[in-house]
């Protein structure tokens, strides 16, 4: 279906302060097919203009690739959103048969760019649990960190995302709780990565820690970008971060791994 704008097409040109509206002469509202000076018959005529000439058209990158302005296109709106960071691993008990392998950190989400025009950061890989030992519980991981987003011109457009959660320390046989994954930042795109849950005893023993979870990535909304007609632009789209590893073997109630962050995505548009 059309998109229909009664307003015209956003421009980058300041000198263009004019819209198009409908004039005051609207004659009869009876019915459609009234007169020429009707509101019903000019609102006919501008989608009727609208709908002949394209409207909005869209290009979705999920994966890298490139966007190749089309001719007669000056200028393209950009949304663009970078990868969650995975959470981080939960960590061993006191009671484990092998401390081998060690919990690690979730990986960092990929950075989104647009050839050389931007790059919006990913969000920071979640922290993996700390391992307990015969003198205490373990400690849970640190929650992953905010994406810096951008800066300049790009500051109001930008939403940052959300920083990650930190785990749960153990306590009383049980392990440290998962730290919670912060919500996608866009349309389902770009979660941070939940934490691992921390080893358990389950006979009151020191317990592992959990690890915590990946910042969402960042998003940058609707941008306005002047360009060049077939001009070849570079799209990378920022991957999830990594899974952080749970730690050791053995424990009666085993530590897991953290999740992956979710892939970012870039949607550029244009009025034709």
């Amino acid at each position: 279906m059309a998109e229909i704008y009664i307003a015209d097409k956003p421009t980058l040109d300041s000198a263009k302060t004019n819209t198009d509206t409908i004039k005051t002469n609207v004659g009869s509202n009876a019915d459609s097919a009234s007169a020429s000076g009707s509101i019903h018959a000019k609102l006919k005529d501008l989608k009727t203009t609208i709908e002949s000439s394209g409207g909005r058209k869209y290009q979705i990158f999920t994966a890298n690739g490139t966007f190749t302005v089309p001719a007669g296109v000056n200028v393209i709106y950009v949304t663009a959103v970078s990868g969650g960071g995975g959470g981080g691993g939960g960590n061993y008990s006191e009671s484990r048969s092998s401390t081998t392998p060690n919990a690690t950190n979730g990986g960092a989400g990929g950075a989104t760019s647009l050839g050389s025009l931007f790059v919006v950061p990913g969000g920071g890989g979640g922290g993996a649990g700390r391992a307990a030992d015969y003198e205490g519980n373990g400690t849970g991981g640190a929650g992953g960190v905010q994406s810096p987003g951008l800066a300049g011109a790009f500051a109001n457009y930008v939403f940052k995302g959300y920083a990650g959660v930190i785990g749960g320390n153990g306590g009383n046989g049980t392990g440290g709780a998962s730290g919670a994954a912060p919500g996608a930042v866009w349309c389902g795109y770009a979660n941070g990565g939940t934490g691992g849950k921390g080893g358990g005893t389950g006979i009151g023993a020191y317990a592992g820690g959990g690890g915590g979870s990946g910042a969402s990535g960042a998003l940058l909304l609707e941008y306005p970008l002047k360009v060049s007609p077939g001009a070849n632009l570079a799209v990378t789209v920022g991957n999830g971060g990594t899974a952080g590893a749970r730690g050791g073997t053995g424990d009666p109630t085993p530590s897991t791994p953290g999740t992956a962050g979710g892939a970012g995505i870039m949607i550029i548009s244009w009025y034709v």
